[in-house]
């Protein structure tokens, strides 16, 4: 359900605000990733009208750098359903806030700061894309001991700065995780529910392992392996579950 837009009392143009950027995806990824870059500054009501994206109820009225962080990604989204031959269709917000894909895709939508992503495939049962700026150090000594176990904090040792690049790193693969199977479970799951077995930074691949059962087909012991990479102070995770 959407509602009308009540424009901001400025406008911004579109290309002041958002713009895409060449795709950092690492080659072999069957299926669309879009980029953007954005100025949350910038924002305002009319950009929505202008992109031609409905802005939900729930966004609506909430603050602006949220709308400006939605309307980002929801950008990245229809640039990323057209390169598959969705065009005009609005990516609406579903269950317990999830992106709704159409049918026979699946997707994932992340932001950080001035960044937003998107994939989409029609190969996946479940595809999760996360993007998250360095945390520091001040924040990673009050959540530590919520995203790593003992085994992943030996792990981050091997890592020139093993708080910060070790611990982001293992926050954003297990967010990629979640959004790759969310839409299987349907149900919420704790970082200490998957851990990270192996990090290999030659090849910037990460073996995760799930601790719990999730579902009849997602038990204790079954493996994922995810990608990533960084640009400047931002790590980027993916990964792929099960083919269609």
């Amino acid at each position: 359900m959407e509602q009308p837009i009540k424009d901001a009392p400025r406008e911004t143009s579109i290309e002041n605000f958002i713009k895409l950027k060449p795709p950092s995806i690492p080659e072999g990824f069957n299926g669309s990733f879009t980029e953007c870059g954005f100025d949350p500054s910038k924002y305002s009501d009319s950009l929505f009208s202008q992109l031609d994206i409905p802005i939900p109820v729930q966004i609506a009225g909430s603050v602006t750098k949220r709308k400006a962080e939605f309307l980002a990604g929801r950008y990245c989204a229809k640039a990323a359903l057209s390169e598959l031959g969705y065009f005009h269709t609005p990516v609406a917000i579903g269950h317990n806030r999830c992106p709704a894909w159409p049918a026979g895709i699946s997707g994932s939508i992340s932001h950080s700061e001035n960044r937003a992503v998107c994939v989409v495939s029609r190969n996946f049962q479940g595809v999760g894309i996360d993007i998250t700026h360095k945390i520091p150090g001040k924040i990673i000594s009050e959540i530590n001991t919520s995203i790593l176990n003992k085994n992943e904090e030996d792990i981050c040792k091997s890592y020139a700065d093993p708080t910060q690049d070790g611990v982001t790193l293992i926050f954003s693969m297990k967010e990629a995780l979640f959004k790759a199977l969310y839409p299987q479970v349907k149900k919420y799951f704790d970082f200490l529910d998957v851990e990270v077995v192996a990090i290999d930074p030659k090849k910037q691949k990460i073996q995760l392992r799930l601790i719990r059962d999730l579902s009849e087909k997602l038990g204790a012991g079954t493996e994922f392996i995810g990608s990533y990479w960084k640009t400047g102070e931002c790590f980027y995770s993916l990964l792929e579950y099960g083919p269609r």
